[in-house]
């Protein structure tokens, strides 16, 4: 997803709009460029997941659905592993894993 969207959008000019601060500190933030949001096409193509809390989450969730079937991207593999389960047995260095109680949002 880091590369599709690097391709994607280097040295474009984009809108960003920031939405929150996830567990681990990161920026979550909604891209557009042209007008149109990069993240649920970066879905669409299996290189990003979603387990989005939001109003467009029906629209996220259909895209990963068709993803999905289509074995795109992340969905070749028989058992992906999504990132939230992967970080809480992998803690990146100098950060410990989420508490249980955490939300484990992601948007894309």
């Amino acid at each position: 997803a880091t590369q599709a969207l690097t391709e994607r959008v280097l040295h474009q000019r984009v809108e960003i709009d920031t939405v929150a601060t996830d567990v681990y500190g990161r920026t979550l933030a909604r891209i557009r460029l042209d007008g149109d949001e990069v993240g649920p096409d970066l879905v669409r193509q299996g290189l990003a997941w979603t387990a989005a809390r939001s109003r467009h989450a029906s629209a996220l969730k259909s895209a990963m659905r068709q993803a999905r079937l289509a074995h795109r991207g992340l969905w070749q593999d028989a058992a992906p592993v999504p990132p939230w389960t992967w970080r809480r047995t992998h803690p990146a260095a100098g950060h410990d894993a989420p508490s249980p109680r955490s939300n484990g949002l992601e948007e894309y």
